[in-house]
Protein backbone atom coordinates (compact mmCIF):
# COMPACT_ATOMS: atom_id res chain seq x y z
CA UNK A 1 0.00 0.00 0.00
CA UNK A 2 1.27 3.12 -0.65
CA UNK A 3 1.64 6.29 2.26
CA UNK A 4 1.68 9.69 2.04
CA UNK A 5 4.70 9.64 3.81
CA UNK A 6 7.35 7.06 3.54
CA UNK A 7 8.76 6.60 6.89
CA UNK A 8 7.70 7.41 10.67
CA UNK A 9 9.95 10.49 11.63
CA UNK A 10 9.41 13.11 14.03
CA UNK A 11 8.71 16.69 13.42
CA UNK A 12 9.14 19.21 15.89
CA UNK A 13 6.26 21.66 17.28
CA UNK A 14 7.39 24.80 14.98
CA UNK A 15 7.28 22.55 11.73
CA UNK A 16 4.13 21.47 12.68
CA UNK A 17 2.65 24.36 12.67
CA UNK A 18 4.42 25.50 9.68
CA UNK A 19 2.99 22.52 7.75
CA UNK A 20 -0.41 23.50 9.60
CA UNK A 21 -0.38 26.68 8.43
CA UNK A 22 0.35 26.32 4.86
CA UNK A 23 -2.36 23.57 4.83
CA UNK A 24 -4.95 26.10 5.87
CA UNK A 25 -3.33 28.48 3.63
CA UNK A 26 -3.43 26.36 0.24
CA UNK A 27 -7.02 25.16 1.40
CA UNK A 28 -8.41 28.77 1.06
CA UNK A 29 -7.27 29.45 -2.59
CA UNK A 30 -9.69 27.90 -4.15
CA UNK A 31 -12.37 29.08 -1.43
CA UNK A 32 -13.23 27.46 2.03
CA UNK A 33 -14.10 23.56 2.51
CA UNK A 34 -15.72 23.01 5.64
CA UNK A 35 -14.36 19.34 5.76
CA UNK A 36 -10.52 20.59 5.13
CA UNK A 37 -10.93 23.14 7.84
CA UNK A 38 -11.96 20.61 10.54
CA UNK A 39 -9.38 18.58 9.60
CA UNK A 40 -6.32 21.19 9.98
CA UNK A 41 -8.27 22.31 13.30
CA UNK A 42 -7.62 18.84 14.40
CA UNK A 43 -4.34 18.97 13.58
CA UNK A 44 -3.85 22.25 15.18
CA UNK A 45 -5.44 21.59 18.23
CA UNK A 46 -2.80 18.79 18.96
CA UNK A 47 0.27 21.03 18.34
CA UNK A 48 2.08 22.17 21.65
CA UNK A 49 1.71 25.24 21.70
CA UNK A 50 -1.15 25.96 19.54
CA UNK A 51 -1.54 27.36 15.36
CA UNK A 52 0.26 29.18 13.78
CA UNK A 53 -0.25 32.71 12.39
CA UNK A 54 1.82 32.53 9.09
CA UNK A 55 4.04 30.22 7.37
CA UNK A 56 7.12 30.17 8.40
CA UNK A 57 9.43 28.14 6.33
CA UNK A 58 12.50 28.20 8.29
CA UNK A 59 11.36 25.74 11.07
CA UNK A 60 11.88 23.12 8.06
CA UNK A 61 15.13 22.00 9.02
CA UNK A 62 15.20 18.15 7.98
CA UNK A 63 15.27 17.03 4.68
CA UNK A 64 11.97 15.39 5.93
CA UNK A 65 10.38 18.23 7.26
CA UNK A 66 10.47 19.57 4.19
CA UNK A 67 8.96 16.70 1.65
CA UNK A 68 6.20 16.38 4.84
CA UNK A 69 5.86 20.16 3.88
CA UNK A 70 5.56 19.94 0.24
CA UNK A 71 3.54 16.24 0.40
CA UNK A 72 1.09 17.65 2.96
CA UNK A 73 0.22 20.43 1.22
CA UNK A 74 -0.04 18.77 -2.04
CA UNK A 75 -2.20 16.83 -0.58
CA UNK A 76 -5.08 19.45 0.75
CA UNK A 77 -4.40 20.81 -3.02
CA UNK A 78 -5.72 17.59 -3.98
CA UNK A 79 -8.61 17.84 -1.54
CA UNK A 80 -11.20 18.93 -4.39
CA UNK A 81 -9.89 16.64 -7.31
CA UNK A 82 -7.69 19.10 -9.01
CA UNK A 83 -4.66 21.10 -8.92
CA UNK A 84 -5.24 24.78 -9.72
CA UNK A 85 -2.73 26.91 -11.36
CA UNK A 86 -2.90 29.04 -8.26
CA UNK A 87 -2.62 26.65 -5.98
CA UNK A 88 0.02 25.09 -8.25
CA UNK A 89 1.79 28.73 -7.82
CA UNK A 90 2.37 29.14 -4.45
CA UNK A 91 3.40 25.54 -4.30
CA UNK A 92 6.53 26.79 -6.78
CA UNK A 93 6.75 29.73 -4.45
CA UNK A 94 6.92 27.56 -1.37
CA UNK A 95 9.05 25.31 -3.28
CA UNK A 96 11.80 27.67 -4.71
CA UNK A 97 12.41 29.85 -1.29
CA UNK A 98 12.81 26.26 0.34
CA UNK A 99 15.83 26.16 -1.81
CA UNK A 100 14.36 23.07 -3.26
CA UNK A 101 14.12 22.98 -7.58
CA UNK A 102 11.29 21.77 -9.70
CA UNK A 103 12.02 18.20 -9.64
CA UNK A 104 10.78 18.27 -6.10
CA UNK A 105 7.87 19.94 -6.08
CA UNK A 106 6.92 17.47 -9.08
CA UNK A 107 7.57 13.97 -6.72
CA UNK A 108 5.54 15.66 -4.28
CA UNK A 109 2.52 16.21 -6.68
CA UNK A 110 3.35 12.80 -8.10
CA UNK A 111 3.52 10.63 -5.05
CA UNK A 112 0.53 12.12 -3.33
CA UNK A 113 -1.29 11.20 -6.98
CA UNK A 114 -0.26 8.21 -6.62
CA UNK A 115 -1.50 7.52 -3.07
CA UNK A 116 -4.63 8.61 -3.96
CA UNK A 117 -5.12 6.45 -7.01
CA UNK A 118 -3.32 3.56 -5.81
CA UNK A 119 -7.09 3.64 -3.10
CA UNK A 120 -8.62 2.04 -6.34
CA UNK A 121 -5.69 -0.96 -7.34
CA UNK A 122 -7.14 -3.79 -8.76
CA UNK A 123 -10.67 -2.27 -9.91
CA UNK A 124 -12.23 -3.81 -12.89
CA UNK A 125 -15.58 -2.19 -12.57
CA UNK A 126 -15.56 1.23 -13.82
CA UNK A 127 -11.83 1.15 -14.63
CA UNK A 128 -12.29 4.13 -17.21
CA UNK A 129 -13.36 6.42 -14.75
CA UNK A 130 -10.73 5.39 -12.44
CA UNK A 131 -8.49 5.95 -15.36
CA UNK A 132 -10.05 9.55 -15.79
CA UNK A 133 -9.20 10.76 -12.23
CA UNK A 134 -5.69 9.55 -12.57
CA UNK A 135 -5.51 11.41 -15.62
CA UNK A 136 -6.57 14.58 -13.71
CA UNK A 137 -4.34 13.73 -10.80
CA UNK A 138 -1.62 14.58 -13.93
CA UNK A 139 -0.43 10.81 -14.05
CA UNK A 140 0.22 9.37 -17.52
CA UNK A 141 -1.49 6.15 -18.81
CA UNK A 142 2.38 4.25 -17.67
CA UNK A 143 1.81 5.49 -14.47
CA UNK A 144 -1.90 4.97 -13.77
CA UNK A 145 -1.68 1.08 -15.53
CA UNK A 146 1.01 0.47 -12.97
CA UNK A 147 -0.91 2.27 -10.38
CA UNK A 148 -3.86 -0.18 -10.88
CA UNK A 149 -2.67 -2.92 -11.61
Amino acid sequence: MHRIMDNAFDLDAPATRTIAAAMRQISRVDGAHPKEDALIDELEASIPGGAAAKVDLSTLTTDEARVAFLRSTVLVAFADGTLTHAERAILQQWTDELGLDEAALHDAVEHVATVLLSRFEGVKIYRDQVEAIGRGLGLDAGRIAAILG
